[in-house]
């Protein structure tokens, strides 16, 4: 499993890159979940010519921890979902 390292209050921009199925033709979704804590990030920036993609969120109030995530992509006829990838949240030194 891969993972992503940020400390908490840092705004999460991930650039994402998928060429295995046609963008213009599917939903992105993506969340991230520990626990009970469960929230959706942000998809823009789609360029399906491209494949690419961002996923965004303010980390703020997310739990420290490592938080699971995944991609989903919803077209009409199919579902595909990326494997769960870690995003390893820190504390923060500097206030």
């Amino acid at each position: 499993m891969s993972f992503l390292t940020l400390k908490r209050g840092t705004t999460l921009n991930l650039p994402c890159t998928e060429t295995s199925v046609d963008l213009s033709e599917v939903e992105i979704t993506a969340a991230v979940r520990l626990g009970g804590f469960y929230e959706a990030l942000t998809v823009s920036s789609i360029v399906p010519g491209a494949g690419t993609y961002l996923l965004s969120a303010d980390t703020a109030k997310w739990p420290l921890g490592s938080l699971e995530c995944d991609i989903k992509y919803k077209a009409s006829t199919y579902t595909v979902r990326t494997p769960t990838f870690e995003i390893i949240l820190t504390g923060e030194v500097t206030k």
